[in-house]
């Protein structure tokens, strides 16, 4: 009886598996974990004490974006991209051990697209599961039916969450295979270009990631709005050009981790 012969196409559900659950339990089940969501829980913590002490105009939607705009889309969904992402394939580089997944039949790219869904996965659990759990503790202030009946505006924000996560989480594992510093170029442009210069910068903001989520939570949430510009972009576009730059950061670490020298 034939023996049959299995393509490398054949096996590529399976090291996709095993390459993101293991990226997945690494991140989510470290003991840093217990710190990041406890930073991640700030502003839960504040909107606990918001409720306690309630000011008679406080209106708990307006809280919730305004607070998903201020800690998460302008610090955490980057920060953690950054933290996360930037040391995935980097490590595996400088540790020598990517050649060992290579030795076991596995292409240097599946490596990186391997391990970008699965900081993807681990860092949007992070932030979604604690965006939800604000969302709840604002939704304190008013009656359930006024909670159910804003879920469109939750949702719209978990959706951004997610889009910002995967172009933030591209440009940032790709960086990891650019140079040799990652984290701290990174941290450098994070604070200088995106967190700065998407408020202050004039035109020039446009070439930030940031002006294109805040454009999407304008229109679709009503908050992110940039008074300098008398019009925001459209969402369409908007989602059009962060997928196509997501796209473009991952092409661009597929031929950097495929020219790099592992010896």
């Amino acid at each position: 009886m034939k023996k049959k012969e299995y393509s490398y196409v054949d096996g590529m559900s399976n090291r996709a598996s095993a390459v993101i659950k293991f990226t997945v339990r690494r991140i989510l089940w470290s003991r840093s974990t217990i710190l990041a969501m406890l930073i991640l829980l700030i502003p839960t913590f504040i909107a606990l004490y918001i409720v306690y002490d309630t000011p008679d105009d406080a209106q708990w939607l307006e809280g919730f974006s305004d607070f998903t705009l201020l800690f998460y889309f302008q610090f955490f969904v980057i920060l953690y991209c950054l933290v996360y992402g930037s040391n995935q394939v980097h490590e595996e580089v400088d540790r020598r051990t990517i050649t060992y997944l290579t030795t076991r039949g596995m292409k240097r790219g599946e490596i990186l697209l391997y391990k970008y869904i699965g900081m993807v996965i681990s860092v949007y659990l992070m932030l979604s599961v604690t965006i939800v759990i604000m969302y709840l503790v604002l939704g304190l202030m008013a009656p359930i039916s006024e909670i159910i009946s804003s879920l469109d505006v939750l949702a719209n924000v978990l959706l951004i969450t997610l889009l910002g996560t995967l172009v933030y989480g591209a440009m940032f594992i790709t960086l990891g295979t650019l140079i040799r510093w990652p984290l701290m170029v990174g941290l450098l442009y994070t604070f200088i270009w995106e967190m700065i210069g998407s408020n202050f910068l004039g035109n020039i903001r446009q070439v930030t990631v940031m002006y294109y989520l805040r454009s999407i939570m304008y229109w679709e949430v009503g908050i992110g709005e940039i008074t300098t510009f008398k019009e925001m972009l459209s969402t369409q576009f908007s989602i059009f050009f962060l997928l196509f730059l997501t796209g473009i950061f991952l092409l661009i670490g597929l031929i950097s981790i495929r020219r790099k020298d592992l010896n």
